[in-house]
């Protein structure tokens, strides 16, 4: 009487385990760690994944989110362990980038599954002593584990279950499950500049990695940190979007107050990612945000901007509010003077670029546009460029602009290619556009030529609304030096 009642207080205890990931993962992390996990939203929004591949609603998952935010130990450690406890004929095929990292995953799922405390509760598992080495181990029923790097040898392995088997005194929802392709970081971090390192991960990914699956059942889990936008997360958006489920999980979120929050204190609280955002803005937006700049291409893309709802500046902290105009020197170019209010909030430098020129029309009729938008936005001071054609259109708005407003030249002697280069992450720091652009037509066309701007090409009018923004930059830069630089 005392076995049956034990027996089924283990059936109970097995049942409750396998309900979630999370639940599993709490409960083995405090036996095999000595300490609580400590749970955040994330996690939970992992598991929650994870639960549904298990139960077989998805099939294919992509999973974005920074390095040592707890991936591996949910998706890679715990899963197999989780997913061996459900089905001991599950096999699972487990990839990196590094074929070390793939070994310690694997050895630590080995060892997990090996200890007392899991096999005190699934007994029925258990790795064969015959082979249970670090990158190939399986137990007495005929799972377990092949690792290796992404570009290693995987041929004569497979994930999955190619016949439904069906094992005695296993509770229900064991013979559902059956392992999966789980891949954790399939790209190495100083690898993502190079095109063909990526593509070397992608064509492998459908020559070779796709085609391990033992049935069309089988899952494939895709983890790891975004460094690319042809990374292999990226590849399978453009190309299998609907076929699978994505989750990007950014460190940092914006309420609907416009206030950011650290995804998870515990790690990195919200001062210490805004110091790697300013110490490489592409590496924290890429890896941290998992959202991807592309560096070959679009030097400012649309993603990389800063926009505002302009009806909530904060008045009382504008400190100066100045133009910047270049004059178009061709008939193809245009004028382009964006109309700026510069801010001091907290210790930090903000432009808000209120209002916009940028237009073809004749230098007279652009005057009166200026004149009027400097009105209209209280502008102190007009920096004009007199390069070329500059110095007449300087004279002209010299004797009409209103005495409120003073107008000044400035030249430039480093080449416009250079100056926009050597300013766009200031750009990207430091001004604000404004969120319904959209419904000014100048203002419309002067963002599609900022973000359309190339790294490498020709850019044929479309340099100039950029150039007014590096022009600009450089004036806070000498106006604000010791704000800036200290």
């Amino acid at each position: 009487m005392n076995d049956v009642v034990a027996i089924d207080q283990l059936r109970v205890v097995q049942a409750k385990l396998m309900s979630s990931c999370m639940t599993f993962t709490k409960y083995f992390f405090k036996k095999r760690y000595g300490r609580s996990f400590v749970v955040n939203s994330h996690h939970e929004t992992i598991c929650n994944a994870l639960d549904r591949v298990i139960r077989g609603d998805i099939k294919k998952l992509c999973i974005s989110i920074a390095p040592r935010y707890g991936k591996t130990e949910l998706a890679v450690k715990n899963f197999i362990a989780l997913g061996l406890a459900h089905n001991p004929s599950s096999k699972f095929i487990h990839l990196s980038y590094s074929q070390s990292l793939a070994f310690d995953n694997s050895e630590s799922a080995r060892d997990f599954v090996g200890s007392e405390d899991f096999n005190t509760i699934f007994p029925y598992v258990e790795i064969s002593k015959t082979s249970a080495s670090k990158n190939k181990w399986h137990t007495t029923r005929g799972g377990g584990v092949y690792a290796t790097a992404t570009g290693g040898q995987i041929t004569g392995f497979g994930a999955g279950e190619v016949d439904r088997e069906i094992f005695e005194n296993l509770p229900e929802q064991t013979k559902v499950f059956a392992g999966a392709i789980i891949i954790d970081d399939a790209l190495k971090p100083d690898d993502a500049l190079s095109d063909l390192k990526r593509q070397r991960v992608n064509e492998r990914f459908e020559t070779t990695i796709r085609s391990r699956t033992n049935s069309r059942e089988t899952p494939i889990i895709v983890i790891g940190q975004r460094l690319h936008s042809n990374d292999l997360i990226g590849y399978l958006k453009e190309t299998e979007e609907e076929e699978w489920t994505f989750i990007d999980i950014p460190c940092i979120t914006v309420d609907e107050y416009g206030n950011e929050h650290a995804l998870w204190e515990f790690k990195q609280t919200l001062a210490e990612l805004n110091n790697i955002r300013q110490i490489d803005e592409n590496v924290f937006e890429t890896q941290y945000q998992q959202n991807p700049q592309d560096l070959v291409g679009k030097l400012l893309p649309l993603q990389s901007l800063q926009f505002y709802n302009f009806d909530n500046i904060p008045i009382s902290s504008i400190v100066f509010k100045f133009a910047v105009g270049d004059p178009a020197n061709t008939g193809g170019d245009y004028y382009s003077i964006p109309f700026m209010h510069v801010a001091i909030i907290e210790g930090k430098l903000l432009c808000f670029v209120k209002g916009i020129v940028h237009s073809k029309d004749g230098i007279e009729i652009i005057n009166e546009k200026l004149i009027d938008k400097s009105r209209e936005h209280f502008i102190e001071e007009v920096f004009l460029e007199v390069n070329g054609i500059g110095a007449a259109a300087f004279m002209l708005l010299k004797r009409d602009m209103s005495n409120n407003t003073k107008v000044k030249p400035f030249t430039v002697t480093v080449p416009k290619e250079a100056r926009i280069l050597s300013n766009s992450e200031f750009i990207k720091k430091h001004f604000i556009f404004d969120e319904n652009y959209q419904r000014d037509v100048e203002y419309s066309r002067f963002i599609n030529h900022v973000t359309s701007y190339e790294r490498e090409g020709q850019n044929t009018h479309k340099k100039d609304a950029i150039d007014s923004l590096a022009s600009a930059a450089n004036i806070l830069k000498i106006k604000y030096k010791a704000l800036l630089y200290g």
